[in-house]
């Protein structure tokens, strides 16, 4: 089973209390419309699966937060919330059976070049790997095609992922990951590369386009 970002580094994810933001703010928007029956549908171009999220009439509380419970025809569900400016999602990232990750994945209201940061741990063999989840808008308010659909109200987000092991006297880079957000549609398309050796896995390459989407 796929779900829609990488499949294999974030189930040994776990998020400590820890973030960091620049001061760089401009004007909001909408980037993760939570209407029930709304739908977003992918494709997983490099596995060649497809699958659909639908917003349930249902919300659950977790890290003190309202979530929009999403179903995923892939299996389980897709928890998304928006507090102010931030926005955040869990059960994205995780391998099967494995723990999940909250992750604050957009800050909408900073301007080009604005960062924001999580500090977390991966938990690998019974050894503990700080982790720091990095952010930057790259863009915003940028035209973007995706297949056959033309999108201009993108904003873009760049990730990298730094891990430091035991012993080594800096971070070493985990992979990167670029997201494209369509204002009052969500996520239209992600491109992500991650080094999967502590985890026992090679390199993992995702690259995830929107099929179809129904905002209500």
């Amino acid at each position: 089973m796929k779900k829609m970002y990488v499949a294999a580094l974030a189930g040994i994810l776990a998020l400590n209390a820890c973030k960091k933001e620049t001061d760089n703010t401009s004007a909001a928007g909408d980037f993760q419309p939570l209407t029930t029956g709304s739908t977003w549908t992918y494709k997983e171009t490099v596995a060649n699966i497809t699958y659909t999220f639908t917003a349930t009439n249902r919300d659950t509380s977790m890290f003190n937060k309202t979530y929009k419970v999403l179903s995923n025809s892939a299996g389980g569900n897709v928890y998304l919330s928006k507090t102010g400016n931030n926005y955040y999602r869990f059960g994205t990232l995780q391998l099967p059976g494995g723990p999940g990750l909250e992750e604050w994945y957009l800050v909408d209201n900073l301007n080009v070049n604005g960062t924001w940061e999580q500090s977390s741990t991966l938990s690998f063999n019974g050894t503990n790997y700080p982790v720091k989840l990095s952010y930057k808008i790259n863009a915003k308010n940028r035209s973007l095609t995706v297949g056959t659909r033309n999108f201009t109200k993108v904003t873009e987000v760049g990730l990298t992922i730094f891990v430091r092991p035991a012993g080594f006297p800096g971070d070493l880079n985990l992979g990167s990951g670029t997201f494209f957000y369509e204002d009052g549609v969500g996520l239209v398309k992600s491109t992500l590369s991650v080094d999967g050796s502590l985890a026992g896995f090679g390199t993992i390459n995702q690259n995830t386009e929107i099929q179809s989407y129904t905002i209500r």
